[in-house]
């Protein structure tokens, strides 16, 4: 699996992983953490997809960001002891290992070196957010969404002949909500980018042909 935490440790340090973890697995709209939630488990997604959201005023829901396989959730709350900033959702099957919260500050303690990769990867999300700020005030929002497909396809995207692909079940609502655009402009800049020849769309499928247009879009 790939994904920033796993990518980052070395073999003995996946194993010291997964002999501290249990394995389990989440259906389809199931949560795997809940916003405000004290339950401090550690998960490091195997496979699957899940999306982080959170809740505004009158109950819209806002996707923050999408984690798939080699990805880390609920390390922060470990860390730090508050309540859950957000929600994790499965949007498709998800397997993950499963680290109690003292399991996992067991691993802190004895690898610090794992430790260490912890602490990159969220120093990575919070440099992550500042950009994504500097983007919604800099780039219109075609060019967020363009940006968006772009940093997808860096993160878990795979190369084949035909371009990069990303197996990954988003809707264009999830995408409308990660960039502040409406359902209808998320739409129409799909549409847009696949008569340009740039991506093209399947059943939980994104290939991207023309990789370096999307960071140079902004229509």
């Amino acid at each position: 699996m790939a994904g920033d935490f796993w990518e980052m440790l070395n073999q003995a340090q996946r194993e010291t992983v997964r002999a501290a973890a249990q394995v389990r697995r989440f259906r389809p709209g199931t949560a795997l953490m809940c916003e405000g939630d004290q339950d401090r488990s550690v998960l490091v997604l195997v496979s699957g997809w899940a999306k982080v959201t959170t809740a505004w005023p009158g109950g819209h829901e806002v996707v923050l960001n999408v984690c798939g396989p080699g990805d880390i959730v609920g390390e922060t709350s470990a860390m730090d002891g508050a309540p859950r900033s957000g929600a994790v959702v499965a949007v498709d099957v998800v397997t993950a290992l499963a680290l109690s919260v003292e399991r996992f500050a067991r691993i802190i303690r004895a690898h610090p070196d794992i430790s260490t990769i912890v602490s990159r990867v969220i120093t990575g999300r919070l440099r992550a957010a500042d950009a994504r700020r500097r983007q919604f005030a800099e780039l219109s929002t075609p060019g967020r969404i363009a940006e968006l497909l772009a940093e997808l396809a860096e993160r878990y995207g795979v190369s084949t002949s035909e371009g990069v692909v990303v197996d990954l079940r988003i809707s264009q609502q999830d995408i409308a909500a990660m960039t502040a655009a409406s359902r209808e402009t998320a739409a129409r800049t799909l549409r847009t980018l696949r008569e340009a020849g740039v991506i093209s769309t399947a059943r939980r499928r994104l290939t991207i042909h023309r990789p370096d247009a999307l960071r140079t879009f902004n229509a």
